[in-house]
This record gives structure tokens, sequence and C-alpha cells, in this order.
């Protein structure tokens, strides 16, 4: 039995939801008040109202709408279809409910976080339904549900009227919305009306003007008040053009558009030229009730489209006059354009190729398919590989002939369509031209490769025996002549020397000529090699009145870098011409220092004398080949005229200049400027190195020595040598024989003639070389040639050679070489042991000039103590340095180390590691920095520095033993 107090609750539930009954006419806030003091007093926790998006929409959608929930984030669903399970079970009944234990729960689910309580549905008639969630089962009776029925139905009611009011307010709110957006659209239309660039004008049936815009008043002169109810052709159009306008406005009023051009006649008088597109206008009903016209000045139009015929045709006239053809095709390829000179090359007439696709006119079948994917290619990508180049290609004419075009295509494209326009040039007789000028090169080349071959063999001819005369010669000064045969002996040394000047001579022209003449870049005492100069020629001019003086700039007290051999060649040719030519007087060398930058001077060497002088018509013709200033010099003096020619190249490609001022009978000078690196370091007193001779003469004599030479007077000649230093040695007479010899022997040193029978000195190194199981695989093989060309050089270093001495040579320049190739232990007065020597392609030697660093402190020996200990004690820091600053590439760093070095190796005679150091240094400052070359090159000091140490130590310790 219910008791009193649960009665009076559920009274007075029913009571204060009622009173909580449509307080709000707002959707949202009507439900929240009734449905907060439901959940209150019902302990709810999850409540929502769906209803019928038709209620809510002008639509015929039957889906239902979630209008509210609480809590909110409880909420999952938003939207649910009329056939969903609620739907079809409240239309059995009015409400229902279903607890977690229902197999038919799940169905009702909408929510997050829900799978346990009770769910109770009202429907609230035809405009959706009430859904509540309680987590106690038995928490909300039937009775209970039941007697919310009517408060329900009360709650259905407001909500009715909520969604009334929602859809009247949203109807006011479309009606205004329509009322604003016509007075918008009835602004922008006045405001684009007004804003055209064209003028528009509307009449009625008459004519008569009813109203214009802003832009059609500034085109006739008049004001808009002006114009209203004008007839608008009687007072804006020529009279000439009256007829015109009358017939286009009866089309017009007859529903027809009109288009006409009129010539019109503003306010102050003014004609000028208007389009007119004009349509009817009609009223709400679609009766035409007058026109509406749009209005342009369309006068520079005209103006333009005049100009631009008139350019047209004097575009056609140059192009029809243009030696190249002009051929235009669309991006189909078909021809638009056919210029008078294409029809000149091609053969076709204008109307035979237009509309025709230029790959069946011009081009080739084997080319068609290359041209068609090209086409392809730039209509998908707008790319293509030829355009805007100039090629050479092969065109067809319309006999079928074949022949080469030059051909320029440019892509055009004009208002987003895309064309092509082609420039070609019948190349015929231009390729005919080239190839004849190929033809001739190749037989320049060939000649001038039969020149140098000739050369080749004329100079190794000559110089086979003239090494054997110059050799024997040198032999006979040693078998102490008498004074009788020591003139003869002298005569013809003489003799043999000016023949070899002009063999070399004659080279020299050779190298110059194949760009192969090549320049050393050492240190050496420029006023050493001029007083050398004097001494020789003193002695030259001795049977004569003339004095040799040598003048040197005081300016000029450091060593200078450069290429001594040239210069002296370039003076002793000069001087060698003054002793010649000078019978009594003097003639001398003036060197000074006229311009310095930076570290470069620029020194002007002046070779003068007081001999017969040149006479002023025949200066400019002496730096000819084969030219001397007169012929009758010849015959009294003697010389080829190739001097002064070698003298004049050697100086311009050192970047020097030449020049002659000369007197006839008077005497001349021959004055030279050339840039000489200074070396930074002043010259001192020349001190004569101590070279232990015995020890050098035990070396030589323990030497076993192979000669490959076929010629057997340069066979006796180079024996007779050996046996003065009692040097042992085998001869072989060809390649061939020195392989047989070489795999039975092993020996320290071959030198090798290049040019032989049987197999030739190159191959044979070839095969030595590549030989692993021949003994003597890596020992230093020196040419000794008579072949001087520098390609013979070059190749007999790329076959494997190691040095190159030219026959004729002198038998202390042999044994100079000899030495430097034993590695020649001065301590020890024997060649290093062989595991010290390795390998010859593999080990690195180190070469330093003791006597430089003796000669730099004038002999003092505690200087050159002091000079070792500071290179020992500073090098390997400065190294170390360098590999670091390399590392971090702080390249200033490296910059001013290697400049700091590079003073150090040259105290030390070590030329080539100065040279590296230079290198670094010289990159750095001009910033063409190659990383790879750089670190090669501080590895190579690197290297190159621990090979000195040990020897620069030893050196040390016996100095200072014998101090």
């Amino acid at each position: 039995m219910i008791n009193n107090t649960q009665i009076i609750r559920d009274i007075s539930l029913l009571y204060e939801l009622s009173l909580s009954v449509g307080k709000s006419l707002d959707l949202e806030e009507n439900c929240k008040q009734f449905l907060d003091v439901l959940m209150a007093r019902k302990e709810l926790s999850f409540v929502s109202v769906w209803i019928y998006d038709r209620e809510l929409h002008k639509t015929s959608d039957n889906s239902l709408v979630r209008v509210y929930a609480a809590p909110l984030f409880k909420s999952k669903e938003k939207l649910i279809q009329d056939d969903h399970y609620i739907i079809q079970r409240l239309k059995e009944e009015s409400f229902f409910s279903l607890d977690s234990s229902d197999s038919d729960f799940k169905n009702v689910i909408q929510e997050s976080n829900i799978d346990q309580g009770k769910f109770i549905i009202y429907g609230l008639s035809d405009i959706g339904y009430l859904k509540l969630h309680i987590i106690k089962e038995d928490a909300f009776e039937r009775l209970e549900q039941v007697q919310l029925v009517n408060v329900i139905d009360r709650f259905n009611l407001s909500l009715k009227a909520a969604i009334s009011y929602l859809k009247f307010k949203n109807e006011t709110q479309e009606r205004s919305k329509a009322q604003t957006a016509l007075i918008e659209a009835q602004e922008k239309y006045r405001y684009v009306v007004e804003s055209l660039s064209e003028g528009i004008i509307l009449t009625d049936i008459e004519g008569r003007i009813t109203n214009v815009n802003e832009q059609m008043a500034k085109l006739t002169g008049y004001t808009k008040n002006e114009l209203h109810g004008q007839t608008g052709y009687k007072l804006l159009i020529a009279q000439s053009e009256e007829e015109k306008v009358k017939t286009g406005m009866e089309r017009s009023i007859n529903g027809f558009q009109v288009e006409l051009e009129l010539e019109h006649i503003r306010k102050n008088g003014e004609r000028w030229l208007g389009h007119i597109k004009a349509s009817p206008f009609r009223n709400a009903n679609g009766e035409i009730i007058g026109t509406i016209g749009a209005v342009v000045d369309i006068t520079e139009k005209k103006h333009a489209q005049q100009k631009l015929k008139e350019s047209e045709h004097k575009l056609r006239q140059i192009i029809d006059t243009s030696l190249d053809a002009v051929i235009t095709i669309d991006r189909k390829g078909m021809i638009t354009e056919w210029s008078q000179q294409a029809s000149a090359i091609f053969g076709y007439r204008r109307d035979e190729v237009i509309g025709e696709l230029m790959s069946n006119i011009i081009i080739p079948e084997k080319y068609k398919t290359a041209h068609n994917n090209g086409m392809e290619h730039y209509n998908k990508t707008g790319h293509g590989p030829v355009l805007n180049k100039r090629i050479e290609i092969t065109a067809v004419d319309k006999n079928g002939r074949e022949f080469p075009i030059e051909l320029s295509i440019t892509p055009i494209e004009v208002d987003g369509r895309h064309s092509f326009s082609g420039f070609i040039r019948d190349i015929t007789d231009r390729k005919k031209a080239e190839n004849d000028l190929i033809k001739a090169k190749q037989d320049a080349e060939q000649a001038r490769l039969a020149e140098q071959q000739f050369l080749a063999n004329m100079s190794h001819e000559i110089r086979t025996p003239m090494n054997a005369v110059i050799g024997m010669t040198h032999l006979m000064y040693e078998t102490k002549p008498t004074d009788a045969q020591k003139e003869y002996l002298d005569a013809l040394r003489f003799s043999a020397d000016s023949l070899m000047g002009i063999i070399n001579n004659i080279l020299d022209i050779s190298k110059i000529e194949a760009g192969e003449l090549e320049f050393e870049q050492r240190a050496f005492d420029l006023k050493e090699l001029l007083i050398n100069l004097q001494q020789t020629f003193q002695f030259k001019v001795k049977e004569k009145p003339v004095s040799v003086i040598v003048d040197i700039d005081s300016d000029l007290h450091n060593l200078v870098i450069g290429d001594s051999v040239r210069l002296n060649q370039v003076l002793t040719n000069l001087l060698g011409n003054a002793s010649k030519f000078t019978q009594r007087g003097t003639i001398g060398v003036r060197a000074k220092l006229v311009k310095k930058e930076s570290d470069i001077f620029w020194i002007e060497f002046d070779v003068h004398d007081t001999g017969i002088g040149i006479d002023k018509k025949n200066v400019n013709s002496i730096f000819e080949n084969f030219k001397q200033a007169d012929t009758s010099i010849t015959r009294r003096y003697g010389g080829t005229g190739l001097g002064l020619a070698i003298v004049k190249q050697i100086v311009e490609l050192q970047n020097g200049k030449i020049d002659v001022k000369s007197v006839a009978s008077k005497g001349s000078n021959f004055i030279i400027t050339l840039p000489f690196k200074d070396a930074g370091v002043k010259v001192a007193e020349k001190v004569v190195k101590d070279e232990p001779d015995q020890n050098v003469d035990d070396l030589l004599r323990k030497t076993k020595i192979l000669v490959v030479e076929d010629n057997p007077m340069n066979q006796k000649l180079i024996k007779k040598i050996f046996d003065l230093w009692e040097c042992p040695l085998d001869i072989a007479n060809h390649g061939l024989e020195a392989l047989e010899i070489l795999e039975k022997k092993t020996y320290d040193i071959i030198l090798m003639d290049i040019h032989m029978p049987e197999l030739d000195g190159c191959e044979t190194t070839f095969r030595i070389r590549h030989n692993k199981e021949n003994p003597n695989t890596n020992i230093p093989i020196i040419a000794l040639t008579a072949a001087a060309l520098l390609e013979e050089k070059n190749r007999a270093f790329k076959f494997g050679m190691n040095d190159f001495l030219t026959k004729p040579f002198s038998p202390a320049l042999l044994k100079k070489t000899l030495l430097k190739w034993l590695d020649f232990d001065y301590q020890n007065g024997n060649m290093k042991k062989e595991e010290e020597k390795g390998s010859i392609e593999e080990a690195r030697t180190v070469t330093m000039d003791m006597a430089y660093l003796s000669e730099l402190g004038m002999n003092d020996t505690t200087f050159v103590i002091e000079m070792i200990e500071i290179f020992l004690r500073e090098i390997p820091i400065a190294i170390d340095n360098l590999k670091g600053a390399y590392a971090k590439e702080n390249w200033s760093a490296v910059c001013d180390t290697a400049h700091r070095v590079k003073s150090n190796f040259m105290m030390m005679g070590m030329s080539e590691q100065q040279q590296a150091a230079s290198s670094i240094e010289t990159m750095i400052k001009k910033d063409e920095i190659d990383k790879e070359k750089i670190q090669t090159l501080i590895s190579e000091l690197d290297e190159d520095s621990s090979l000195a140490y040990p020897l620069l130590r030893s050196k040390l310790s016996e100095m200072k033993v014998e101090s």
C-alpha cells in the first residue's frame, strides 16, 4: 500500500513539473527548464529531446534531430532515421521503458558510456520523443511513469508552441534577409552599371532616352539630365548613320540583338567611332518596352587595327624578302604560314602547304618519329630541347632532295593559343665550305705531324753521330793533348757546338709553333747568371778590341724565380749577335728594375753593342724566321736567321716584350722586359761545395749498369766514359736483347735509347715495368737518346721511364743524373740499402740543397746549425697546425701557415716543397680553393718533411762535431 508521504511527493513533483512547462518560447530554454526539474527530482543521469526535422525546417525529411541533451558530453548521435527501433516502438505505445537486462536495451543506446540502468521513452505525439535514463533500475516505478504522461503532454504542447515561434522567427528573418538582399541587389546592379567601362543607354519604343550610366555621359559629353528624354540617334549619331540606326532599332524592338559600328558626335562636336550592342528591353511581363545598348569607344582600337594591318603587311614583306625561310605551325604540326623564301628553298607554293602537316612536307622519313615525339613532349610539358636554339638538321624538298639546314624554333603564345615559328636557312654551301676547311685543317695537321716526325728523325739522326763527336772530343781533352792537338780539338768542339745550336734553334721553333715550349719556375741568382755570361763572352771576343760590360741595378739584391735556362738562351743569343757584329768597342747587358707589383719584379735587360747596327728599313723584319737585316750578312758572318725569331717568341710567351733601337754603323740596343717573382731571399757570396769525389768514385765502381744502345759509336763512347770511372756495364744492342739480359741479371740502373730496331726503348720499358717476375721491374730507367722533342719526352715518361737525357751529353751531366737515381748517401759514401730505397714507383724522395744555406749564411757554420735547428723545431708544429686548420676549413689559417713554411723550405734548399706551400697560399688568396688538391699538397709536405728530418739531424750532428 502506497504511503501518504510518497503520494505527497508524487503530487509535489507533478505540480512542480507543471509549473516548469512552457516558461519560454525558446526551444532549448523550454527543454532545459522542464528537464532540469525532472532530472533533479528523479535523479536522472541523462535526458534528451528528439524532434522531426520537418517540424523545424521546410523540408520533407523524416529524420529526427536531437534538439536538447543533458549532460551534453554523454550525447553521441545527433541524427536518426524514422525507421529507428525507438520510433517503431512508439507507434505501438505512447511510452515504454527498458532496463539493461532487456535484450533490446542496446537498440535504444544513442549515448556514450551508458551500458547499465533504465531507459524511459515518451512519445511527443507527432513531433518526436523524450528520452530519460536512470542508473537505478527500480528508481522509477511504472505508476510514476503513468503519472508523468499528462505532464509530458503539456510539455509536448509547449514544444509545439516553441517550434511555431521558431518557425515564425525564421520566416521573419528570411523576409528581412530577402528585403535586404533585394536592396543590396539593386545597389549592386546600380554600382555594376555605373562601374562598367561601356556606356549603357536605355530607350523607349520611340527611341527616347530613359536612362544612361555615368560612362555614357562621359562618352557623349552631356550630363544625364541633358540626355534624359532626348531622341538618341538624333542627338548622338552622325546624320549619315541615321538610316543604319533606324534599321537597327527596328530589329531590336522586334526581339533581335543588334551590333553596329557608328560614327558618334560629342557635345563639343568631336567625332568618334562607337561600337553598339543593342538588345530588346522587356518589362516584368516579358513585353518589349524599348532597347538597352552597350556602347564602347573603338576609335583607338580601329586606329591600332589599321596600324597592325600596316605592320603585318610590312612584316610580310620583310619575311618574304628574308634570306631565311619562315614557317609557322600550330601545336598539332599544321602549317599556318609559309614565306616566299620557304617556297624558294623547298619548292612548294604557299597554297600547297597551308593546312598540311609539316612532318609530311619538309622532314625526311627517318626523322619523322623524332619530330612527332618532340611535338607530343612539348604539348604535355611545355618544354622542348630544341626550342630557342640554332640547330643543324637535314630537310627534304619537293623533289625529294635531302640537304642540310640551320633551324631556329621559337614558341609563340597568343590568347592561350600556341604555335611555333621556324627560321630556316639552306646551309648546303656553308657545310661544303666547312668540310673543305676541316679537310684543309686535317691536311695541315697531317703536314704538321709529318714535319714533327721529320724533325724528330732529323734530330735523332744528327744528334746520334754528334753525340759521338762531342763525346769523343771530351775524352780526347782528358788524354793531355799537345797545344796543336788542343787547337784542333777547340775547332772541332766549336764546330760541333755551332751545329748543335742550329739544331736546337730549329727544334725550339717547332716547339713554339706546337705550343709545347716549357718554362721552369725556380729560384736563381741573376747576378751570377749575368757575370757568367760576361766571362763567357769576354773569352769569345778575346781576339778583338772589345770589352764586355755587365751592369746590375742595386735594387736587384734578391734571388728571383723564373726560367734561368730560357733567360740565358735569350741573352746568349743577343750577346752572340752583338759579339759577331762588333769588331771594336763594347758589348754588354744592363739589368734594371723598372717596376715592382706585389712580389713581381719587372726587369729590363738592355743588350747593347757598338757594332754594325741595323738599317732602319730592315728593323721590322729581323724577328721573322730565316730573316736577317742584309743577305750579305749571312755570307760574311754566317747564321740561320732563327735566333731573333726564337728570342722574340720566348720573351712574349713569358708575358714579356722586346724592342730594338739601332743606328746603322753605330750599334744596337735590344731591350727586353720580363716578369720574375721575388724569391724573398738576398743573394749571398757563392760558396763552392766540397764534393766527396772519392766516395762517388767508389759508388760508381760498385754500380751495375745496363746500357741499351744500337749505335756502335755511341756504345764505344759510353763504354769509354764508364771505363774512366771504372764502372762495370753491360751493353744490349736493342730492346729484345735487353729483355733477355734482364731476365738473368740484376742491375742498379738502366740507360735506355728510344729509337732502336727490333724493339724501341719505350716498348722495352713498358715490358720491364709490367713483368712482375723480372728482378729489375722497379729499378730506375733513364732515357739516353737523340730524340729531343717534347712528345718524345712525354712518351718516355708515359711508358715508365724515370728521367730523360738528350744526346749529346757531357760526362758530368751523366754522372750527376746517375747519382740522383742511385740515392747516393754522402755520409756513408755508398748507395742506400735496398730496404731504404724501396720501390721506384711507391717511395717518395726529398731533395735538399745545403749549399744554398751555406751561401745564404756566407759559410757561417753557426748560422747553418741554427737554421737547421729552427727548421726541426718549427716545421713539425707548423705541419700539425696546417692539418688542423684544413680539417676545420679555416682557410685563412691554412694560408698564413703555408706562407710561413715556404720560407723555411726555401732555406733548406727544398724548392719543390717551397713551391707546394706557395701553391696552397696562391689558391686560397685567389679564392680558387680545391680541397682535394690542398689536402694532397699538405700530405706531401708532411711526408717530405718526415723524410728530411733524419737527414737534417744527421747533418746537424756532423756539423756540431766538426765545429
